[in-house]
């Protein structure tokens, strides 16, 4: 008889493969947590941004600390005027300062000041009043002191004349040309502003031009000289007498003077 050799159906099969599902829905490994999700790297994340907080509160304190000690020093180098130094007693050279100041404008001439505004004339009549009282304190501070000192010489700096008329202007300019460019006297410059022959202007207008222009009568006196000797070659004694002559030149002795004793520097 012979042998059945087929498989009965209780012989042993071999395993089935299992599927594992992964967490994606995917087939694979098995699932596992992100890494940033582990207790190790929170920690770790913790500890580095507490770090970082000090090290930012260090470097602000330090900054702070040199910006405080820059300023201290600062403050150290210019060291601050004390309550003491500004009421200090005023010494007597300042006093008698104020006191020069004030005796040479509180009885000046009212017809100088008459050629000034009302309005700068009131200010210096302010500050005279003002160093008057300075001057009866006997306890006066030298701050008080120097300041009416100042205030003085502030208010005559800043004495204002009228506006002159278009007329006295142009007085002056032809008055500044003939002492610039010819060297004339102030007499005589003043006949050549209101001569019918000259220039025609009414003494006022002249008289103001005399008053303000800018000449050295000394140096004209000189320059005229001068011109006679190269020119003409005269004689100290004749350019002196032509100097000073209502002839000619019409200078003062004193400017004529002048002229001859410097007519060889």
């Amino acid at each position: 008889m012979s042998e059945d050799k087929s498989v009965g159906t209780n012989a042993p099969q071999a395993p089935e493969k299992t599927t594992v599902v992964t967490s994606i829905g995917g087939t694979g490994m098995p699932s596992k947590n992100p890494f940033w999700k582990k207790k190790w790297f929170k920690i770790t994340a913790i500890v580095f941004v507490l770090l970082c907080i000090i090290s930012s509160c260090s470097g602000n304190k330090k900054q702070s600390d040199s910006s405080h000690a820059s300023s201290s020093s600062t403050t150290a180098s210019t060291p601050a005027v004390t309550q003491e130094e500004k009421d200090k007693t005023a010494t007597s050279e300042e006093i008698s300062k104020l006191q020069a100041n004030y005796d040479q404008y509180i009885n000046a001439d009212q017809n100088w000041l008459a050629s000034y505004t009302p309005e700068s004339v009131a200010k210096l009549t302010a500050a005279l009043d003002n160093a008057k009282k300075v001057l009866d304190n006997t306890s006066a501070t030298s701050k008080e002191v120097n300041k009416a000192s100042d205030d003085i010489l502030n208010a005559v700096k800043n004495l204002k004349e009228p506006e002159a008329p278009a007329e006295h202007k142009a007085a002056l300019r032809k008055a500044q040309t003939y002492s610039d460019r010819m060297y004339m006297s102030k007499q005589g410059i003043y006949e050549q502003l209101t001569s019918e022959y000259g220039e025609g202007f009414e003494p006022e207008a002249a008289q103001y031009a005399i008053d303000h222009v800018k000449a050295d009568w000394n140096n004209n006196a000189l320059q005229k000289a001068k011109t006679y000797r190269d020119r003409m070659s005269m004689s100290k004694n004749n350019i002196y007498e032509q100097l000073i002559s209502q002839y000619g030149e019409k200078f003062t002795a004193d400017e004529a003077q002048y002229a001859i004793d410097h007519l060889d520097d």
